[in-house]
């Protein structure tokens, strides 16, 4: 019995040493890092007919925007989020996903910060605003930088 007792022990004992060096660790996506503050929030304001960068994303990081909006107001459904330079449209603002409260008593999901939107490496995130003459609509975005 003592003998079977000091196998097992034994074995016990080689697992817990063996097991955590040779378990590899999963792909599990964007890995958060960025030196000591990750987190990035662009704030400001955009005018009709402009079209602004808030960043342009690392070379070796993504970008995650997780939430933000634009100011209420007739007029901002009329900025959508892009890519630049190219201008491709990531965020239609004609729907009320950007607006910080479209008053149909829903969160949409960036004023809630649940949204979840991936800029790769090297991407200019812009914010245009459409032509409507003379309006202008503060915005926030925040996100965090993570490695690819």
């Amino acid at each position: 019995m003592r003998r079977a007792f000091i196998i097992l022990a034994a074995l016990a004992l080689a697992a817990a040493f063996v097991l955590p060096t040779t378990l590899s660790a999963q792909d599990l996506g964007p890995v958060v890092t960025g030196g000591t503050q990750p987190w990035r929030n662009l704030t400001g304001t955009v005018t009709s007919g402009q079209t602004i960068d808030l960043m342009t994303v690392p070379e070796d990081r993504v970008f995650i925007l997780t939430g933000g909006c634009v100011q209420n107001g007739t007029n901002a459904q009329e900025i959508d989020l892009r890519t630049g330079p190219s201008g491709v449209t990531v965020v239609d603002g004609s729907t009320t996903v950007l607006l910080c409260n479209p008053g149909s008593g829903n969160t949409p999901l960036f004023a809630a910060g649940k949204a979840h939107v991936v800029f790769d490496p090297n991407t200019t995130i812009q914010l245009s605003a459409g032509p409507t003459l003379g309006f202008t609509a503060a915005y926030y975005f925040e996100g965090y930088l993570a490695h690819p």
